[in-house]
């Protein structure tokens, strides 16, 4: 009978571990999963609160976002918790794109012929400049900011905004612009060209003209390549260096508006495959093409990556922006 009784009690103590161990297991799993969702939102934000389609989203600095927008407002965020910290007001119409221009200010374009300098910390205008046709884009490099309004660019240091240092033009409208340095200037238009300009000889004829026969929509560039996306299923890279212009074919996407480089022969675009938004990287030497996930659920506006914190940040016209952190790791694991 006490045999009995000591294999009972073995065997109870045997099932009694086991069911707490069982439970301890449950329990490390259960917290591994949260830990696990709590990476993935820290990883990827969704910043929602502008009305219409948001034109462009950009990281000034490590703590902080600005967006524009066809809602007439530009917005400065909290990169870290996602909250509004200033709603900018003041444009009466379409904002179409938000750069950062002196210290501690973002200058913003908008479609009613201005352009805006903001304090990014305050969120007051220091200055308005104006323009003779709505603004598309912008570039500052060094104290000289480009404005492309309509087919015209206007040269000026916006430290003095009586200084009208030139202009230059295209035949139709400028889409977007890009300083590889203080003295040059690229542009992108609707008649189909990039420009390479010396702005130091505004007076002059651009110094090279690439043709792509297309409309240029979105414009990168990470010295000495320039990459230009247009409404079809080409890519074009410029090597500023040797003056040449490559296109580069992109698998069934087109329109692609936004691109930025990753590095100097990986890019990050954005386009539209079967009316689907869609995101993906290529290797510009080798064309090879790899497709990203992305929540967006209508055309992407504009994607920035910053090196600095390894995000990538995108908005679009579904009113959200989007900031994917841990952006290269995260490519890595899909290789």
């Amino acid at each position: 009978m006490q045999k009995l009784y000591i294999l009972f009690l073995c065997t109870y103590t045997m099932l009694t571990q086991g069911t707490d161990q069982l439970a301890t297991g449950a329990e490390k799993l259960t917290r591994s999963i949260s830990a696990h969702i709590a990476r993935s939102k820290q990883r990827r934000q969704i910043l929602s609160g502008h009305t219409s389609v948001v034109s462009c989203a950009i990281m000034p600095n490590p703590t902080t976002i600005c967006s524009s927008s066809w809602d007439k407002t530009v917005r400065i965020w909290d990169a870290t918790s996602g909250q509004t910290n200033h709603i900018l007001n003041a444009h009466t119409a379409p904002v179409n794109q938000v750069i950062q221009a002196m210290d501690h200010t973002i200058a913003s374009a908008s479609s009613d012929t201005t352009v805006r300098i903001w304090d990014i910390e305050t969120g007051q205008c220091e200055q308005v400049l104006g323009a003779a046709a709505y603004v598309r884009s912008l570039a500052y490099k060094e104290s000289k900011l480009a404005i492309g309004a309509d087919n015209i660019i206007y040269l000026c240091d916006p430290r003095n905004p009586s200084s009208n240092i030139g202009h230059l033009q295209h035949a139709r409208t400028v889409t977007c612009l890009w300083h590889p340095t203080s003295t040059t200037l690229i542009s992108g238009s609707l008649d189909g060209t990039l420009r390479e300009w010396d702005i130091r000889q505004y007076k002059k004829p651009p110094i090279h003209v690439y043709k792509v026969q297309r409309e240029i929509y979105g414009l990168a560039g990470s010295y000495p390549y320039a990459a230009a996306g247009t409404e079809g299923t080409n890519l074009h890279i410029v090597d500023i260096k040797k003056s040449t212009s490559t296109p580069l074919s992109i698998k069934e996407v087109h329109h692609t508006y936004a691109l930025d480089f990753l590095n100097e022969q990986t890019l990050i675009f954005a386009g539209e495959k079967d009316r689907q938004p869609v995101l993906c990287v290529i290797n510009t030497g080798t064309s090879a093409q790899q497709p990203v996930t992305t929540d967006h659920t209508d055309l992407i506006a504009s994607v920035h990556y910053i090196p600095a914190t390894d995000s990538l940040i995108s908005a679009s016209k579904d009113t959200t922006i989007h900031v994917q952190r841990d952006f290269q790791a995260k490519l890595d694991q899909m290789q």
